[in-house]
């Protein structure tokens, strides 16, 4: 049938808007998402910035941005984020939940799976917990 959904699959699949933070691809659902600014132009907005790491508890070497894009979220929340690199598809198949020994360990809680994609271990974030801010 055309002018359906004759994409049957398209209720088994998420995109994510994929970006790098300290060596580490984070995919974050696009549903998620209202714009991707400048930071600069985030800042004359009057949005009030926090940085990924913060929001997700990182160890290890701490993130440098070469190219930092502030993600607004649909909770009015503004993420400074690395540049994107990709928008991904995913079979809801092929994603796994966290094991529990991170699930323990992460603070925030979100980070809640992971998928393989071309040999790339892409870490899903959650970022719809994190309410409007006000500056």
């Amino acid at each position: 049938m055309t002018g359906q959904c004759d994409n049957a699959c398209c209720f088994d699949q998420l995109e994510f808007l994929v970006f790098c933070i300290a060596g580490i691809s984070i995919g974050v659902d696009v549903t998620e998402i209202e714009a991707l600014l400048k930071v600069e132009d985030a800042e004359a907005e009057g949005l009030k910035l926090t940085k990924f790491e913060e929001l997700v508890a990182f160890t290890g070497r701490k993130p440098f941005y070469k190219e930092p894009r502030a993600l607004v979220l649909k909770t009015g929340q503004a993420v400074i984020i690395e540049q994107p690199y990709d928008i991904i598809s995913l079979d809801i198949g092929s994603i796994r939940p966290m094991p529990p020994l991170v699930n323990g360990a992460r603070s925030s809680g979100a980070l809640w799976g992971a998928a393989i994609l071309k040999e790339e271990i892409i870490m899903l974030a959650d970022l719809s917990g994190f309410g409007p801010v006000c500056a």
